[in-house]
């Protein structure tokens, strides 16, 4: 039986609250280990090519609201031109 198969045997088997606890914390580990890779990832440069795309369109004006709901008349006609 390989350790992966053991823990997760183990897993199926622990109390309500002892699984609860597991969770929670595996949860909290998962997302410690993204944020990590995510730095990671950023200060490698990994990023600075979407980054330097959103300045670009920032700057040509190719942004609208957040708000639900809420369209933008240029991000409409970007759009229509880059489907054909």
């Amino acid at each position: 039986m390989s350790q992966v198969e053991e823990l997760q045997m183990r897993i199926r088997n622990l109390p309500t609250e002892d699984f609860s606890k597991l969770r929670e914390w595996f949860l909290q580990l998962e997302g410690e280990l993204w944020d990590q890779q995510i730095s990671a990832d950023f200060k490698a440069g990994k990023f600075n090519k979407l980054i330097e795309k959103a300045r670009a369109e920032f700057a040509q004006g190719y942004t609208g609201s957040l708000k639900l709901g809420v369209s933008c008349q240029k991000c409409k006609v970007r759009a229509h031109q880059a489907n054909g």
